[in-house]
């Protein structure tokens, strides 16, 4: 810790000194890798001298750079590498799951026109996002696994640009590319060509996550063109808004995004303000110019002013490129809430994890109770509890009883003499938010989305008065979130090996099943429905084989022979990586304290891309961490199950595709600047 402590210091004064002074002699051999990237050196003409022409990029030398893109033979390796992950996706085809009534037909049915014209009980269950994709892939009339290739193909073009960024070795950013365009999460069964929200959020993920890491960097090296930042961030903020509203745990990307800024803004106020004392220093230092027509106190302001002016400007750019995703996000869920308040009586852009019937599941996770487990998070004492110091909920005994006899437990609320009842079999996990659901469509109490908000807002409110007066006594247990169970200690350090466990899987590939295969086409909540809605499907994505599965049974062999061969490869590509990034991190660390004199010299830069890659690999764990608090009712800790645990895991695989193929560019930078810097030694030792 005291290393890790000094680490970050050392890197901060590194990182300010460097931006301050500009290269140091000897830094040549990262000036290739880092100056001279575009992606970093935007700014080379938006000087306070700059001409009108200069600023931000001119049609002239965009054209000339697009021109050297369209010579380089890089580029039509790439094109073909596109063109064949496309032509694979389309050869191992998707699978549609209409059992799954509560997630696949779901979504699918927010899809369509009848969602807001012919309105149910459902309509608010999960956020639209998914259903906003799949609308605009029907109304456009594209092929959907190709719609869903090219999310891949925009991350990897995203991971290619980072890579860029940070070495500025075509091939090596090449390998990325490659490494994240067909990785194999993509063509998995259950999170890659299953058709639901799984199988876009990886790319996504890895494409928002990307393009932020980009912006921060050009804000904290002062590298950019105002033009081009802003539009960056507008586009960052268009890719921000709708991958927050694909699931419902959004929050964990917008604080991401949002300490990730705190951070480049932070950078560059401190290099900025150096720079403001380096001109004034300077300025103060050269009298003024009596050719030009003034005095040597007259010209040192002007000079002064001007660069204060400039980079106040500058840092003003800074700070509206890191709002300018979350304004777009606020206007969306504005937009998003107006319609549903519109159309569904109710301002909530999802009622599973928000709103107040999930205010009342909230407290119930919150009231004391000894049955509570990792597993349990809404045992029955607790629930009894919160159904008695309700006067509320305390008349409504029906809708006790179908909570008790919940279907989602075991139990059959039309005939209580069958199934089990919440005594018996508590509820797992976050099921009690699904029972209280179908419970209040069986005691008769569901009548609009409306009727149901302003009854619970009322519960709540008494529940906070019987918590305020000690009628109801809170738990002790800690709760990562109010919508998770509260876990002891000794749950929580199991929860830290379900986090192992994960990463185990994520990075071996654990139960992953190639993907080409049949699906169902009924909804078993609605058997009497005509057409099916696999049916359905078919026909808004003009897909056939997804109501008839036989049309392409004959390629499932073939198809899943070939996934499994990436399967393979993948496991040891990632072990590679894994070890690969360990060194870049434990390298990083003694590079920073144990300065060597047959070494290259140490960068702002090459400091900040390594505490990128850290940043990646501890948010991944406080992910994971959180993902195993939340499925280890699922995956459970004697047996655990993989294949969950893979299912919830997203954006840990994200977060870690991102951390290798940066730890790859470190590497290669790291090792060319090193055999340079010993190549000079051996020079100056001959000399």
């Amino acid at each position: 810790m005291a290393q890790m402590a000094f680490a970050g210091s050392e890197a901060g004064s590194v990182i300010a000194r460097h931006a301050m002074r500009g290269p140091r002699p000897g830094d040549e051999s990262t000036a290739e890798s880092t100056s001279d990237s575009p992606d970093m050196n935007d700014s080379q003409n938006d000087g306070p001298n700059a001409g009108p022409n200069d600023r931000g990029g001119n049609p002239r030398g965009l054209r000339n750079r697009l021109i050297s893109v369209l010579r380089m033979p890089l580029t039509y390796v790439m094109l073909a590498a596109i063109a064949l992950r496309i032509g694979f996706a389309r050869w191992i085809g998707v699978w549609f799951w209409g059992g799954m009534h509560w997630d696949d037909t779901l979504l699918f049915r927010y899809s369509l026109g009848s969602h807001f014209t012919d309105p149910t009980d459902e309509e608010l269950f999960k956020v639209a996002g998914y259903s906003w994709f799949l609308a605009a892939v029907r109304k456009l009339h594209w092929d959907y696994p190709t719609c869903v290739a090219l999310l891949w193909v925009a991350a990897a073009l995203v991971a290619f640009a980072l890579v860029m960024a940070v070495c500025r070795r075509r091939w090596v950013a090449f390998g990325a590319f490659v490494y994240v365009l067909f990785y194999p999460s993509a063509f998995e069964a259950d999170i890659g060509t299953r058709m639901y929200r799984n199988s876009v959020l990886i790319p996504l993920y890895v494409a928002v996550i990307g393009l932020a890491v980009l912006l921060v960097w050009k804000v904290a090296f002062d590298r950019f063109s105002v033009p081009g930042l802003l539009v960056l961030s507008v586009v960052l903020g268009v890719g921000f808004s709708y991958t927050y509203y694909v699931k419902e745990d959004g929050a964990w990307l917008a604080a991401s995004l949002a300490a990730a800024f705190a951070v480049g803004l932070g950078v560059y106020a401190v290099v900025g303000v150096g720079r403001w004392r380096s001109r004034k220093h300077d300025s103060e230092a050269v009298p003024g110019d009596e050719a030009s027509g003034g005095s040597a106190s007259g010209g040192s302001v002007s000079v002064r002013g001007a660069g204060a002016s400039y980079t106040l400007r500058r840092f003003v750019a800074a700070v509206l490129a890191a709002v300018v995703p979350f304004a777009c996000l606020a206007g969306v869920t504005a937009a998003y809430k107006a319609v549903n308040k519109k159309y569904f009586g109710i301002a909530q852009t999802q009622t599973r994890v928000s709103g107040q019937l999930f205010g009342f599941v909230e407290r119930v996770y919150a009231i004391d109770s000894p049955n509570r487990s990792m597993s349990v998070w809404a045992p029955a004492d607790a629930i009894d509890a919160a159904f008695a110091a309700s006067p509320t909920l305390a008349k409504e005994t029906y809708l006790h009883d179908m909570v008790v006899h919940s279907q989602w437990i075991g139990g059959d609320p039309t005939n209580f003499a069958n199934g089990r009842t919440m005594y018996e079999a508590p509820f797992p996990g976050d099921m009690f938010t699904w029972g209280m659901h179908t419970a209040l469509l069986y005691a008769g109490l569901w009548h609009s989305q409306q009727q149901v908000d302003d009854m619970f807002r009322q519960v709540n409110a008494e529940l906070d008065r019987a918590f305020a007066n000690g009628t109801l006594k809170k738990s002790t247990r800690f709760q990562l979130v109010p919508s998770a169970g509260g876990f002891t200690r000794d749950e929580m350090g199991q929860c830290f090996v379900a986090m192992l466990k994960g990463y185990n899987g994520v990075l071996r590939l654990v139960n992953y099943a190639p993907g080409s295969k049949a699906g169902d086409y009924r909804d078993m909540n609605r058997l009497d429905e005509y057409p099916y809605v696999g049916v359905q499907a078919a026909q808004a994505f003009n897909l056939p084989y997804l109501a008839d599965y036989s049309l392409r049974e004959s390629r499932f062999g073939p198809a899943n022979r070939v996934v499994s061969a990436v399967f393979a490869v993948y496991r040891v590509v990632n072990a590679l990586m894994a070890v690969l990034l360990a060194v870049v991190l434990v390298g990083g660390v003694v590079r920073l304290c144990r300065r060597r004199r047959i070494a290259a010299p140490l960068t702002g830069r090459m400091v900040l891309f390594w505490l990128t890659d850290l940043a990646l690999v501890l948010l991944s764990a406080v992910y994971t961490y959180a993902m195993s608090w939340f499925d280890v009712n699922v995956t459970g800790m004697e047996n655990y199950n993989y294949s969950w645990a893979n299912y919830y895991n997203l954006g840990t695989v994200s977060l870690l595709v991102l951390a290798f193929s940066l730890a790859l560019a470190i590497a290669a930078n790291a090792w060319t600047a090193h055999r340079e810097a010993q190549a000079a030694h051996r020079e100056a030792q001959a000399a």
